[in-house]
């Protein structure tokens, strides 16, 4: 292998016999498995294209190649046999066993052997497996360059003998060097193909990088990035609408697991800083804040739920991992669709999912650990339940099924295993396992036969069913928490199916005797068989029987909690997106010091506090002007919903009533370090806030040795140092914010994207609706903008853009917005 020779005419024959890959090119004209032709002799290069290699295919020379013919040239002595496998012809000098013949193979016969197996076979036979992919990897690093390297790799993963098909330690040592160095050769040309900003080349690093399984290169983000900005700006040049939409699309790595679609879904129930601080791409990795034990602690129906310990913060966590590699196509939307409905839950009697990791070939959920145990088990310890018991139990699983449905989810696995209680000594429940969950719209029926059957509704074992049949499965537990039996039991599934599709359920009589009037009549509401008679959750929680129970302290909301929520909006617009960050890292134990309060103020029990009740309850009580109850709730909550979710109202007790501690403070810094490298750059801050001013504001602030990054000392001295803001400029953006999208909104469509608000911010100021305030309005409108450009990664566009600001030129910023597609 040492030592390269021209290729010869007897290698041609067996490229051909081989059926060897002769296309595709790289950009030299190449073929991607061979750019060594050109030191075979034109005889060689004449014959492969007589012999039926593409003819179109040619480098600069007017040559065509292949790896073997490259390979060949390295290693004269080996050849694709036949038979298909890399090997050295030779005479026999002694008798051996061919195990492929299935024979003595005598000496003197010409046989091949493989050089890494040493197994010998004639050629009237064929290996059982594909060419010997450890030997091209040995060729491959002799010669060396990228192309040889990918294609050999390639091989080797189409072949799955490469990660992720394989662990590394499985890997053929040959495979994993080749690997290894085609990361460091990838490194190289994306950083030379970056410098000269070269689409070809980065189009081909990128692709060949797909390969290599092992390494997340910090240069990859990059060239997606500037192949996106170099496929925008070519787009904006020509001003074509549908070439501009398919090149947002464009160099998205293929291994991305959740869709765009799916974490936009998110944050619009959500927001955005709440999915993007838990959402962990590579280099992130689960084993960098967490420890994984091998004790199980359970199995939901889409995989087993193991135990972990932080890294960096106390206390125990349940994981959830799923493998990606040989999931099917169905089963692969199902694992996408819990991802995106956990991420997406928010709601004091939901299991808070700290974090998600995505990597090559594993999607990781970090959950709470519920140390209380199933349901299931306390009623098999208690056998039946006290009646007010039973009614509060009831009415903390019917939160969170109103929660579901009021953000149009269906669960569609209720049952007494997927409720948890949080600890052994407690009884504050929260359900699980969202395998089975469906984003549901109304009026529409679904189809798919899922859950468990002892909990079924009617209409689902019919196959048409709404989310009225999470409603039935509760029925049925509450039914076994008030008389200790299941209602539609027996080990005849057929008799069974029958009593359920009836509504026809077990009655002891001497049970029911001890039950009272209004739990009974609550009862037989949800065990109705027509899904338009049964009661829907908000009547559920209207019902007799949970309306007359106290279930929480109505008392809970005190001054100090209302000083804390004013203090919390007098703060810094980042300090509070910090704040919004730690809320989802809060142990149990601090988040149900204020939890009670949430639910005390969330009037309609949807899990989410409205604007008008949340300004009743201050004006009310507290006597707080309407004006300053409205600016408190903006700088909290969800101006373009008017509502405060649960981690929104958390993050405004953590201003005086939740302390701030070592674990939270490292938690967040985490989260806003995106790409894991010790410190938070600007890109990262952009990422999470979503602006490019405010980005750049704080950097300003806290980068205080002024190296271009913020290091943890620095990001603490902050945290801790407290002051507020000049925040006039926030309440005016806030105020207008909420102008546009009253102003904008249709009827039909109660939400709105950024671009719409942009839309009808800019026809506000071309009106010239506020005078006193137009100078910051547009300066605003413009960051804006601007930052919803850099998120589209368009450079070119924002110079533009920055340009016709100065200049006030609206009649230049409504054309650029024109050609995004966003007027």
């Amino acid at each position: 292998m040492a030592s390269i020779s021209a290729g010869e005419d007897a290698l041609v024959e067996d490229l051909l016999a081989g059926r060897a890959d002769v296309s595709g090119a790289d950009r030299h004209g190449n073929t991607a498995l061979h750019v060594a032709a050109a030191k075979a002799n034109e005889a060689v290069t004449a014959s492969l294209l007589r012999r039926g290699a593409d003819a179109t295919v040619k480098n600069a020379d007017g040559h065509s190649a292949v790896l073997c013919a490259r390979l060949g040239a390295l290693a004269p002595a080996l050849r694709l046999s036949s038979a298909g496998g890399w090997a050295a012809k030779e005479i026999l000098t002694v008798k051996v066993f061919g195990k492929l013949d299935s024979r003595t193979l005598q000496a003197g016969e010409e046989v091949w052997r493989c050089p890494i197996s040493k197994d010998c076979w004639t050629g009237s036979v064929s290996p059982t497996t594909p060419r010997n992919h450890q030997v091209a990897a040995i060729l491959a690093q002799a010669a060396g360059d990228a192309y040889s390297l990918a294609d050999a790799v390639e091989g080797a993963w189409l072949a799955g003998q490469a990660p992720p098909m394989k662990n590394q330690d499985e890997v053929h040592p040959a495979i994993m060097h080749a690997i290894l160095l085609l990361v460091q050769v990838l490194q190289k040309e994306l950083l030379a193909a970056l410098e000269a900003r070269d689409r070809e080349r980065l189009t081909a690093g990128l692709e060949m990088l797909r390969y290599a399984k092992v390494a997340q290169l910090p240069e990859e983000e990059p060239a997606i990035r500037t192949l996106v900005a170099i496929e925008l700006e070519a787009a904006i040049g020509a001003r074509n609408e549908l070439e501009l939409k398919q090149a947002v699309a464009v160099a998205i790595p293929q291994n991305i697991w959740l869709s765009t679609d799916s974490r936009t879904r998110a944050e619009d129930r959500v927001g955005h800083i709440s999915v993007v601080g838990r959402y962990h791409r590579l280099p992130s990795r689960l084993e960098d804040d967490y420890f994984v034990e091998k004790k199980a602690l359970g199995t939901g129906y889409n995989g087993s739920v193991l135990l972990a310990r932080g890294k960096n913060r106390a206390g125990k966590f349940a994981i959830k991992a799923f493998k990606l590699h040989g999931v099917s196509k169905e089963k692969k939307a199902e694992l996408a669709s819990e991802a995106e409905i956990f991420l997406s839950m928010d709601h004091p009697h939901i299991v808070r999912l700290f974090d998600v990791y995505e990597e090559e070939d594993r999607l990781s959920l970090v959950m709470e650990c519920m140390e209380g145990g199933e349901l299931f088990d306390r009623v098999r310890e208690k056998k039946i339940y006290s009646e007010k018991d039973a009614c509060k139990t009831a009415w903390m699983m019917l939160l969170a099924v109103n929660y579901l449905h009021s953000a149009g989810i269906v669960h569609r696995d209720l049952k007494l295993e997927n409720f948890l209680y949080e600890r052994k000594d407690g009884d504050f429940l929260k359900l699980i396992d969202f395998g089975f969950s469906k984003v549901w719209a109304k009026n529409t029926k679904m189809e798919l036969s899922c859950g468990t059957l002892s909990y079924a509704a009617p209409e689902v074992l019919a196959k048409s069913y709404t989310s009225q049949c999470d409603l039935w499965s509760l029925g049925v537990i509450v039914f076994i928490l008030l008389v200790g039996y299941m209602p539609f039991a027996g080990n005849d599934e057929r008799k069974q199916i029958q009593m359920i599709r009836s509504g026809h359920y077990i009655v002891k009589k001497d049970r029911w005797a001890k039950v009272s009037t209004q739990a009974a009549d609550f009862v037989q509401k949800l065990l109705v068989v027509d899904p338009d008679a049964r009661m829907t959750a908000p009547a559920a929680l209207e019902h007799p029987w949970i309306k007359n129970l106290d279930h929480a302290n109505s008392d809970c909301i005190d001054e100090a909690m209302v000083t804390s929520l004013c203090n919390f909006a007098k703060s810094q617009n980042f300090r509070r997106s910090c704040m919004k960050l730690m809320a989802w890292s809060l142990t149990a134990s601090e988040r149900s010091q204020v939890r009670e309060a949430f639910l005390e103020l969330d009037k309609g029990s949807t899990g989410t506090i409205t604007a008008a009740d949340f300004k009743k309850v201050l004006e009310d009580n507290f006597h707080i002007p309407e004006l300053q109850a409205e600016t408190v709730f903006n700088a909290i909550g969800d101006v373009e919903h008017d509502e405060i979710h649960y981690s929104e109202f958390l993050a405004a007790m953590m201003a005086s009533r939740i302390s701030l501690h070592d674990d939270l403070l490292k938690d967040a810094f985490r989260r806003f370090d995106t790409e894991n490298t010790g410190f938070i750059r600007k890109e990262d801050l952009v990422l999470v806030l979503e602006s490019d001013r405010e980005a750049t504001q704080v950097m300003r602030d806290l980068d205080v040795n002024h190296d271009g990054k913020i290091s943890y000392d620095e990001f603490i001295c902050y945290l801790k140092s407290g002051g507020a803001d000049d925040d006039a400029l926030e309440a005016a953006e806030r105020a207008i914010s909420k102008e546009i999208i009253s102003l904008n909104r249709p009827e039909d469509e109660p939400k709105l994207r950024k671009r719409d608000k942009l839309k009808g911010m800019f026809a506000i100021l071309s009106a010239q609706q506020y005078d006193q305030t137009s100078a910051r309005l547009y300066k605003h409108a413009v960051d804006a903008l601007h930052a919803v450009l850099e998120e589209k990664r368009v450079e070119q566009m924002g110079r533009q853009l920055a340009d016709a600001a100065a200049r006030g030129d609206l009649e230049m910023l409504h054309s650029l917005l024109q050609a995004m597609c966003f007027v």
